[in-house]
């Protein structure tokens, strides 16, 4: 409360003076007045320092938020490196739609935990989606 004690030390002054000079008198008591109303109140005290931690909070969520690094293309070449690590040793001309798509459950696997039923209807999806024909076949 440094500032309510400034205030109170500035309004002393005025005070004294107020009875030595009673012709400045309602000029001072307009002054005093004012003076005191600019001083904080205890329950103004509090709000501003929960305004202050809940600000420190906001700036530390908002540092932490543009900290992060970009996922989208760091996941995507993660992902694609571990399909590919998946995948059997066979030269890329010997890979089947059936290989791909059990590299595709096995990878998914490891992130996600799934039973065996899972697995299987995810290499049926996966080996349907990699039979689709492309814009060019069609």
């Amino acid at each position: 409360m440094a500032r309510n004690q400034v205030i109170d030390f500035a309004t002393e002054p005025l005070a004294e003076l107020m009875s030595t000079e009673p012709s400045k008198r309602a000029e001072i008591i307009k002054d005093m007045s004012f003076l005191n109303s600019t001083k904080i109140q205890n329950n103004e005290a509090d709000v501003e320092k929960i305004k202050n931690i809940l600000m420190k909070i906001f700036r530390e969520i908002k540092e932490d938020v543009t900290a992060q690094q970009p996922t989208g293309a760091i996941a995507t070449a993660e992902a694609v490196k571990g399909i590919r690590d998946s995948l059997p040793d066979k030269p890329q001309s010997e890979l089947t739609t059936d290989d791909v798509s059990a590299a595709m459950a096995a990878y998914v696997g490891k992130m996600i935990p799934m039973d065996e039923s899972t697995s299987a209807l995810l290499q049926q999806l996966t080996k349907q989606m990699l039979e689709l024909p492309t814009e060019d076949e069609k």
